[in-house]
């Protein structure tokens, strides 16, 4: 497991810019239960998850990333982040790479099922995927369309957490 912060020890920005942007965060991270990860609004624009600067006591910015591969979009803070604590399951990641090249991140809305299996990661190529265990010593998914009638096996060459 791989561990992101956009911020490096010093608390500057560490990854690149894509846009700024003015607004708060209501609750904590959806796609990643972690500390110091938020659910933000900017505008009309849902931002999860948005990491703030754990070196510092009331950050004035978050950085918010689709994923860990792309820029942020840094948020300067119109409220107080809020204090609820990281949601759901803590040892799910919030990205994945397969060993096919697909990436992979944690949806945070309603997800396709197919076979029984929730399909809770959104994938490039249109497809979703669901981790078997991510504490094996080889981390596999199931994947598929959501019109598929079965699910097919890839293993997952790198997963991210904040």
């Amino acid at each position: 497991m791989r561990a992101f912060t956009p911020f490096d020890p010093a608390g500057h920005l560490r990854v690149a810019t894509g846009r700024l942007a003015r607004g708060s965060c209501f609750t904590a991270s959806a796609a990643d239960p972690v500390a110091h990860a938020y659910r933000c609004l900017a505008g009309n624009d849902l931002l999860d998850p948005c990491f703030a600067d754990p070196s510092t006591q009331a950050p004035a910015t978050v950085a918010c990333v689709t994923d860990p591969w792309s820029p942020a979009v840094v948020v300067t803070l119109t409220a107080k982040l809020p204090t609820a604590p990281p949601l759901g399951d803590r040892t799910r990641p919030w990205a994945l790479q397969l060993a096919d090249g697909r990436r992979c991140t944690a949806s945070t809305g309603t997800v396709p099922f197919v076979d029984d299996v929730a399909l809770s990661f959104r994938c490039t190529g249109g497809v979703y995927a669901a981790v078997v265990d991510a504490r094996a010593a080889t981390v596999v998914v199931q994947y598929g369309t959501p019109s598929a009638t079965t699910l097919q096996r890839a293993r997952v060459s790198a997963m991210w957490r904040g």
